[in-house]
């Protein structure tokens, strides 16, 4: 299976989370990815955290790290992102949260078994109450209220390409 992803995960000022959702990511069963973090103007000291923990894997190419020179919005930051992934698939991270174990494994299977699909989601369990979250895509519900949570998403590279990225408004 090749089937590679680019992990986007945008940040401003979350130096106190953001290892757990970053080591969550390097604990995957499937490793096929790179990680791709936008600094949206951070002022907390996450650039200097980043850079001296995850040293080994930025030189290696396994994170960029691209800081932002002033705070422009998590939609600027993704796309920036998107800019840079070199892969095909892209899901996202936030700093707050956690993927599990399996997580790219498992989307990689569905993508592997279902070429003709461009975007995948899944359910999401709530850390702290243990609440599961998601139901079956419907359309009309969606145009209505967007009840799909971004870290749950994968998709083609190309969709995002189709239509310009995230708004900035």
């Amino acid at each position: 299976m090749n089937i590679s992803f680019s992990i986007i995960m945008a940040t401003y000022n979350r130096k106190s989370c953001i290892k757990n959702a970053i080591d969550s990511l390097f604990s995957q069963t499937y490793q096929n990815f790179e990680l791709i973090i936008i600094d949206d103007g951070s002022t907390d000291g996450t650039e200097n955290y980043i850079k001296e923990i995850y040293k080994n894997d930025i030189e290696k190419n396994k994170i960029k790290y691209i800081k932002l020179s002033e705070n422009k919005g998590v939609s600027f930051a993704r796309n920036e992102g998107l800019k840079l992934a070199k892969n095909k698939w892209i899901a996202h991270l936030d700093t707050d949260n956690k993927m599990y174990p399996s997580y790219l494994e498992t989307y990689a299977d569905y993508i592997y078994k279902n070429p003709e699909y461009k975007i995948f989601y899944a359910k999401i369990k709530h850390r702290n109450s243990g609440l599961i979250f998601g139901h079956e895509f419907n359309f009309q519900e969606l145009l209505r209220s967007n009840y799909i949570d971004n870290n749950i998403i994968v998709h083609d590279i190309d969709l995002f390409k189709e239509i310009g990225g995230y708004r900035l408004e």
